[in-house]
């Protein structure tokens, strides 16, 4: 299967494990380390573990994660732009 989606990543996951705790218990790393590195906080170790895992290249996992790290940031910002220009008079 080619992960095209940080979604993915995390059904995949889900799917052998249960639950991300428990790939990072298995995996024995740090509790939400998958989670900080799909929101775009790599962590070498968890990194490597996630491709590892689901069978992509490191790079691929970090791509992957960043651009959705990207466009979390642009909708946030976008968000609160919204409320400012709602609220001024």
């Amino acid at each position: 299967m080619q992960i095209t989606h940080r979604e993915q990543i995390k059904a995949a996951i889900r799917m052998k494990f249960g639950s991300l705790g428990a790939f990072e218990i298995a995996r024995e790393l740090p509790l939400r380390s998958v989670t900080d590195v799909l929101r775009g906080k790599p962590n070498r170790r968890t990194t490597t573990a996630i491709a590892k895992e689901v069978g992509c290249d490191v790079d691929h996992v970090i791509s992957l994660c960043s651009e959705s790290a990207i466009a979390t940031d642009s909708a946030a910002d976008e968000s609160a732009h919204g409320k400012k220009l709602a609220g001024a008079k």
